[in-house]
């Protein structure tokens, strides 16, 4: 082989290390900035939910069914959510602590309309029951953060 091919050779290998480099940075980047996208649906989707819980702490039941998403508002009438949240809450007592436990950005999940989704779970304390889960989901809609599941578990 001449010293020509040899460069030719060396040429080739190098664009490809080059090529292949800047494609694992292509990706390395995409998958931050899809991972900062997230984070930032998530503070936005968690300053929407804990405004509502506060609502629904204060027994503010009738205001939370007017900001939460179709999907509340189609299951249930304001009149019997306010029942039930009425019912349950009298039964939980006043909310001592509350602290998010853990948060997901969801895109499409099975069984639910298409659109993005975070869901929230805190770690919660009331009066009379001592350390449950409360579920938060929320849905992005067109003008906001919606909120389109509560529920203890």
């Amino acid at each position: 082989m001449n010293h020509g091919d040899e460069k030719t050779q060396m040429g080739r290998a190098m664009k490809r290390i080059v090529l292949t480099v800047g494609f694992v940075l292509a990706m390395a980047l995409w998958c931050i900035s899809a991972h900062a996208d997230d984070q930032s649906m998530e503070l936005e989707a968690q300053s929407v939910a804990e405004a509502w819980l506060t609502e629904i702490d204060a027994g503010r039941f009738g205001a939370c069914w007017d900001q939460a998403g179709g999907m509340i508002q189609e299951a249930m009438s304001r009149e019997d959510w306010e029942s039930v949240l009425n019912e349950g809450r009298e039964q939980l007592g006043a909310m001592e602590i509350r602290s998010l436990n853990r948060s997901k950005v969801q895109r499409d999940p099975n069984g639910a309309p298409a659109g993005t989704y975070v869901f929230l779970e805190y770690e919660s304390t009331f009066e009379r029951i001592d350390k449950i889960k409360e579920c938060v989901v929320l849905r992005q809609e067109p003008e906001s953060w919606r909120v389109v599941a509560y529920f203890l578990k």
